[in-house]
């Protein structure tokens, strides 16, 4: 596959909380693609800037410029497939406006989980979950959103991915907080702010 090594670099700098050095790293490769004739190379670069804007520059609409929609690449490999699945899913939850918004975004989001489940993806898989938790918490449904950040910390605690963490502590602190367990919300905020203190990030830091 083209470009594997850069996709394998990029994914443990994002998972360190590079996203800007990844974008500089990635931006530059991007070609315009029409699926399903698109190289997988090309759109995992794409799904990986997805990821970015939708995490950390706080721009979810260009998720769906830079990603097929899911219809179009029903021919793409199963990774493929997952990984647009899981970005546009992301980026319709953070861009939604409505309840019909937000539902869709999360069929897709269970789809992605579907699709890394089948070819054993915990990356994946986890960050999966923690879109539809996104999703529970947009549909104001808390004790799902509870129960899917249990399994997605099952997971997160084998993996070395910071960024998924940070969203871990972030999510599981209004999941707390809406139920009134303010002690353990306490903790991840905690764990939020080393985060951020890390990293340096000045938004996260506003967050926490």
């Amino acid at each position: 596959m083209r470009h594997a090594r850069t996709i394998a670099m990029a994914t443990t700098l994002l998972a360190d909380g590079r996203a800007e050095d990844v974008a500089d790293m990635v931006e530059p490769l991007l070609e315009p693609v029409s699926a399903p004739a698109a190289r997988t190379g090309q759109i995992l670069l794409r799904g990986l800037m997805a990821r970015i804007e939708v995490l950390r520059r706080d721009r979810p609409e260009r998720a769906f410029e830079l990603l097929p929609v899911v219809a179009e690449g029903s021919g793409l490999c199963t990774c493929v497939r997952a990984e647009v699945a899981l970005w546009r899913g992301w980026a319709r939850v953070r861009h939604a406006t409505t309840l019909d918004e937000t539902t869709r975004g999360l069929r897709q989001l269970n789809d992605a989980q579907d699709l890394y489940r089948s070819i054993h993806d915990p990356v994946g898989r986890t960050w999966a979950l923690l879109g539809r938790a996104r999703a529970y918490a947009a549909l104001t449904e808390y004790g799902l959103m509870r129960r899917i950040l249990d399994e997605a910390e099952s997971l997160a605690d084998r993996l070395q991915d910071t960024q998924a963490r940070r969203w871990l502590h972030d999510l599981w602190v209004e999941a707390l907080r809406a139920a009134g367990l303010f002690d353990r919300a306490e903790e991840h905020l905690t764990a939020l702010r080393s985060i951020a203190a890390e990293w340096g990030a000045l938004r996260v830091q506003g967050r926490a």
